[in-house]
């Protein structure tokens, strides 16, 4: 993911003494993405979202859910209400630990840090949709379903394109809309495959049960 960061110039002092100080600060959109780190034989994974959610997976296994902000362009991820994990961006759209802030008794204490980790950039969560997908239960050759990087999404049955539609990232969910304006959502899997959980249709949304959530396979 390659980020350009706005520039925000924050006057400290007055303009007689000439002082300035320069932050970067990002848009939640150059931020927002998907992140690894591996410990060992583990890889860990942390999904950051449009909406300000933010979700934590160890070896595709989901093992926490948080909100994140950007604060004086630093990341801020909360994912209990007691700790903070504070990240510098860098130059590439990885993030770099440099502080985790616990809160005791109401107050915030610093811990030591004595080596900050690195959350390495995979993709945006728009790039990370644009690929070809099947049905994980069906044959790759019955039923496919391709998002296009330029917002079009087809789908193919048996070979032959049955439709053509509209996709967008809203929310950090996958919608895609047809000419009646109906809208089929989908969330990320950690496996990067994706997962209808629900549709809008008269302009009103319909989650899901678990059994009748259909899963699609990425295959390229």
């Amino acid at each position: 993911m390659k980020t350009k960061f706005k520039l925000l110039v924050l006057v400290a002092g007055t303009l007689a003494a000439g002082c300035w100080s320069v932050v970067y600060q990002p848009s939640k959109e150059e931020v927002c993405g998907t992140f690894q780190r591996k410990e060992g034989n583990h890889t860990f994974m942390s999904v950051f979202q449009i909406n300000g959610g933010c979700e934590e997976y160890k070896d595709g296994i989901k093992q926490a859910e948080g909100v994140w902000k950007i604060i004086e362009g630093k990341v801020e991820v909360d994912m209990d209400d007691r700790a903070y994990s504070i990240f510098n961006i860098e130059p590439n759209g990885d993030l770099r630990l440099i502080e985790v802030v616990v809160v005791r008794a109401g107050e915030r204490e610093t811990l030591d840090l004595h080596e900050g980790g690195v959350l390495k950039a995979i993709k945006s969560l728009e790039n990370l949709i644009v690929g070809t997908y099947v049905d994980k239960d069906v044959e790759a050759a019955s039923f496919k379903v391709i998002f296009l990087r330029n917002g079009v999404c087809e789908d193919y049955v048996r070979g032959i394109k049955h439709g053509e539609y509209e996709w967008s990232m809203i929310n950090g969910e996958v919608h895609v809309r047809d000419e009646k304006a109906n809208v089929a959502i989908f969330r990320i899997k950690p496996d990067g495959g994706i997962i209808n959980i629900s549709g809008i249709k008269n302009g009103k949304r319909e989650n899901f049960a678990r059994e009748d959530q259909v899963s699609l396979k990425r295959i390229e």
